[in-house]
């Protein structure tokens, strides 16, 4: 955002702060006291499938279509890959519809840590197609002890190869590409 604004308004010097601490060792205590949720009542039993958690509204610009393509493409492979998305998206209907999705809908931010953690993710997944300038559920996937995949634009991607949780794919990259990456990463662990 600086570096786009400096273009804009040369003479203006814009000053950056992190709007939250990327330190692994962060303490959480505001979250810890509100973790009590169930893990993952809403979910069917673990199955042996790679599991993606996504969060958020997961709109258009924030990647539904990658998503459901995601699952298609999985359920079209019969590939061992599932998705949670903690929260809403412009279909979840058709997100449903794969087989391969589960939509916890709707959450308080205060349940966000616990419905993250419930989700019993193997990985987290960023889809957002456009340069986010913050992510507060990148954080949320952190601190439920997840790496991260994104497409290698914004904060997002900055944020990820700053802290090395987790790692970029090209943006565009086609869905075929993505899942492997994506049951390749959730197998390696390291």
């Amino acid at each position: 955002v600086a570096l786009r604004l400096g273009r804009y308004f040369p003479h203006v010097t814009p000053h950056v702060h992190a709007l939250e601490d990327d330190c692994p060792a962060q303490s959480l205590p505001q979250f810890a006291a509100r973790d009590t949720t169930p893990a993952a009542t809403f979910l069917p039993p673990r199955n042996g499938r790679c599991r993606v958690v996504i969060v958020g509204g997961i709109g258009l610009e924030k990647g539904h279509a990658i998503v459901l393509a995601a699952a298609r493409d999985a359920r079209a492979r019969d590939l061992p890959l599932e998705f949670v998305v903690v929260g809403h998206t412009a279909d979840d209907a058709a997100l449903l519809e794969t087989g391969r999705v589960f939509v916890t809908g709707h959450y308080d931010e205060a349940d966000g840590p616990a419905l993250v953690r419930g989700g019993a993710g193997d990985v987290g997944f960023m889809p957002a197609l456009w340069p986010e300038t913050w992510c507060f559920t990148l954080t949320l996937l952190w601190r439920a002890g997840l790496r991260a995949v994104a497409f290698d634009i914004g904060t997002i991607a900055q944020r990820i190869r700053v802290t090395g949780r987790g790692t970029c794919v090209p943006l565009g990259l086609p869905v075929h590409q993505l899942n492997t990456f994506l049951l390749s990463y959730c197998t390696d662990r390291a």
